[in-house]
């Protein structure tokens, strides 16, 4: 019961605070208003304190996608004709005829379920309406191969992209149903909260954090085998030390270091390693 209420309340405290942060530094966290994503135009519409909304456009169809900046659910709206097999050849076909197709709006409730350690979003979009719903479809690579390609709806191609902007945009996000924010929006925050240690994740090159974690469980995660949930952040070096030399088995920590190979769009972030650097990293 404890550790669901002390969840409870680091999740509140992350919310209460990106909501903040947004209100008052609103320019800081705006991506480019247009970019291009698997060949989807994608334009952000709106970024206020409440939501942000996204269009993109693929084949001259547009699904417009909208994140709750207060909830954090995630909504999106368009054809439904989009999410049927064989739409991404269709619509394509029809766009080059210049024929017109009837649309049937639908609403869909957004859920990312995951992001793959190849950046891949697993992510299932439910039409409000019928209840059913379509998944993010890729081989086992991840990657949507030109053979694929036309089996894959084109709502789904759209929808992919729209997430993955709105991951590069936003500062705070639900994945599997965890509340996530951005290290660079909430770590002074956190810095004085009574909470030393958060599960973390590495998105799109940028760190995020969720709920908090005991030292044990820090170190428990830190030490696991899946590269997507065997990070943690602690509040300063000492502690992230801590955490690493725990995971370790008691032996001296490996650190603290920066990421070498450095790319020029990735935040990077001190932290530190179990002695054989086995298991995830230990950020600060």
């Amino acid at each position: 019961m404890s550790n669901k209420i002390s969840f409870k309340k680091s999740i509140a405290v992350i919310l209460s605070f990106v909501l903040l942060f947004t209100i008052l530094f609103p320019n800081k966290i705006h991506a480019e208003n247009t970019k291009t994503t698997s060949d989807v135009l994608v334009e952000k519409i709106e970024d206020n304190a409440n939501q942000l909304t996204l269009k993109g456009t693929k084949n001259g169809s547009s699904l417009i996608l909208t994140q709750d900046k207060k909830t954090l659910k995630i909504s999106m709206a368009g054809d439904a004709k989009l999410f049927e097999e064989n739409s991404a050849q269709s619509f394509s076909t029809n766009a080059n005829n210049s024929s017109e197709t009837i649309p049937t709006p639908a609403n869909y409730n957004v859920e990312i379920n995951d992001i793959k350690s190849n950046e891949e979003i697993d992510a299932t979009f439910t039409n409000i309406e019928t209840g059913k719903s379509v998944d993010t479809l890729h081989n086992t690579t991840g990657e949507v191969t030109p053979q694929l390609v036309f089996l894959v709806p084109l709502g789904v191609i759209i929808g992919e992209a729209l997430l993955a902007s709105l991951i590069a945009t936003a500062v705070a996000i639900e994945f599997g149903g965890i509340a996530y924010a951005t290290i660079g929006a909430v770590k002074d925050k956190v810095r004085n909260d009574r909470y030393n240690h958060y599960a973390a994740k590495i998105v799109q090159g940028n760190v995020w954090i969720g709920p908090s974690l005991s030292l044990t469980q820090a170190a428990a995660r830190l030490g696991g085998i899946s590269i997507q949930e065997n990070n943690v952040w602690s509040k300063n070096s000492d502690l992230a030390e801590a955490v690493a030399e725990l995971a370790g088995g008691g032996r001296e920590a490996f650190g603290p270091e920066l990421q070498v190979n450095q790319k020029e769009g990735i935040f990077y972030y001190v932290h530190f390693h179990t002695w054989n650097r086995a298991g995830g990293h230990s950020f600060f």
